[in-house]
């Protein structure tokens, strides 16, 4: 970890303090002020390419092809997965990348055995891509978001930390326009945000089933999407609110049992979580009355009730 960490830091003196290797000069870019550098520094990196003519096409939305190929080429992906969809020839530019998008998990394709490689990417599917595959700081906040009651519940933890690490931003009208495609503008510089802050991808991210659907570029279902975003909010919630009022040793060693517990399941969701819960129920066991109610209440007083609905059938805390 050091040493990725210093090969990170090493990238980003070298972007900072050296030129960029050639001059990217495309005719379509000068009124894109607020992107020119992350376009030229990832066109240099060789992460992103423009078009015949000369031409960046900014404001052009992104395409699901377009993305994987992208995210794979910054992570230096490598291993592929033998797909079958229907829409994607072995002749088709990105074929080979989708192979490798797919092998590392972090998309997935449709019901109907489609991947749909020409389809715009939207921005909740953008931002939950980025929050499934990178490593990203759960105790950040983001300001209020002025559309957040359009935004849907599996893509909303996804945004609210994209936003939160400055990977992604609203826009001058505090919306965030979570339906709207993604442009090429946009997206570069939100993927190139991710290299300046020097995170690196998780080891393991998602099924990766290639024909299994579910929200489409995120990998997985969309109950299973609001199943982690309710723990991670959860996993936020007890670190900052709960577990700084409890006021005795078992209540807050119980309170770190079910935390990391929950973050070892969001790594790996084949981890077995049977022993922590007995664990932290043995706990509770030794509490007073007095001490378990308090522990509940400090829980379900800072708690959503969605939330605590999947907490409990994780750890059964209606049974302390």
């Amino acid at each position: 970890m050091k040493k990725e960490k210093f090969v990170a830091l090493l990238i980003i003196l070298m972007m900072i303090t050296s030129t960029i290797a050639f001059a990217v000069d495309f005719s379509d870019v000068g009124g894109y002020t607020w992107a020119g550098d992350a376009i030229g520094e990832m066109v240099s990196l060789g992460h992103i390419k423009g078009y015949d003519g000369g031409v960046f096409m900014p404001s052009k939305e992104l395409t699901r092809a377009e993305l994987v190929t992208i995210i794979n080429r910054m992570n230096g992906l490598a291993e592929e997965k033998l797909i079958t969809f229907s829409d994607v020839a072995e002749n088709h530019w990105a074929y080979v990348e989708i192979e490798k998008a797919l092998a590392k998990g972090y998309i997935s394709g449709f019901p109907d055995n489609t991947f749909r490689p020409d389809q715009p990417v939207t921005r909740e599917q953008f931002a939950t891509i980025i929050n499934n595959l990178y490593e990203l700081d759960d105790e950040l906040q983001t300001d209020e978001i002025f559309d957040g009651n359009l935004i849907a519940d599996w893509s909303r933890f996804a945004i609210e930390r994209v936003i939160a690490n400055g990977i992604m931003q609203g826009y001058p009208d505090g919306s965030f326009k979570s339906t709207g495609k993604i442009t090429r503008a946009e997206g570069t510089v939100a993927l190139y945000n991710i290299i300046k802050s020097g995170l690196f991808a998780r080891e393991t991210v998602g099924s990766g089933d290639s024909n299994v659907g579910g929200l489409p570029g995120t990998g997985i279902s969309e109950e299973e999407q609001i199943i982690i975003d309710h723990l991670k909010s959860v996993v936020t919630k007890m670190k900052s609110r709960v577990i700084p009022i409890l006021t005795t040793d078992l209540q807050v060693e119980s309170a770190n049992i079910i935390v990391a517990s929950i973050e070892k399941y969001l790594v790996d969701r084949d981890y077995d979580i049977s022993g922590d819960v007995q664990e932290a129920k043995d706990l509770g066991a030794k509490m007073t009355d007095d001490e378990k109610q308090a522990f509940k209440n400090a829980i379900t007083g800072n708690i959503l009730l969605k939330e605590l609905v999947t907490l409990n059938n994780k750890f059964q805390l209606l049974e302390y």
